[in-house]
């Protein structure tokens, strides 16, 4: 809020735009099907093999996120993430379509209630994701405390 209120910087909230993306989500895995016979992680995979790229796992990978349970923004400021250990829209050119405006909404969003209002976490226990159709959802709708400044 320090950071928007400041005008025209936004490092801190594109950190907490990738964090809340590594921490949870939109979905599962990125499905590919193998065309031709390859080798990955050594292991043959025959043609026709759907092949699952697990991304909330990947996203909680202590070799790759040190903490990875812990919602930390600032792992996101300065170096970039190592390739192919954050993906939270799939990889490659068959990544989501919708990144980039999901990206832009997001930022929005965020930008324009961080000016008005102060967000605080429910006070409950942390919400489990659930599967809605191919996505993930917080399992209680990721409820939050507003409050006008």
């Amino acid at each position: 809020m320090a950071e928007l209120a400041g005008g025209g910087r936004t490092e801190y909230l594109d950190a907490v735009v990738s964090e809340t993306l590594r921490s949870r989500p939109s979905v599962i895995d990125a499905l590919r099907t193998a065309t031709t016979e390859i080798e990955l992680g050594g292991y043959a995979i025959a043609p026709g093999t759907v092949v699952s790229a697990m991304l909330t796992t990947m996203h909680r990978r202590g070799d790759l996120w040190s903490d990875p349970l812990a919602f930390r923004p600032e792992r996101f400021l300065g170096d970039k993430p190592a390739p192919y250990s954050y993906m939270p829209f799939g990889g490659g050119v068959r990544h989501c379509i919708g990144a980039s405006l999901s990206l832009v909404q997001l930022r929005t969003v965020l930008k324009t209630a961080f000016s008005a209002l102060d967000v605080e976490p429910a006070p409950s226990r942390e919400e489990r994701m659930r599967l809605t159709g191919i996505t993930l959802t917080p399992s209680r709708g990721g409820r939050v405390v507003l409050r006008r400044r």
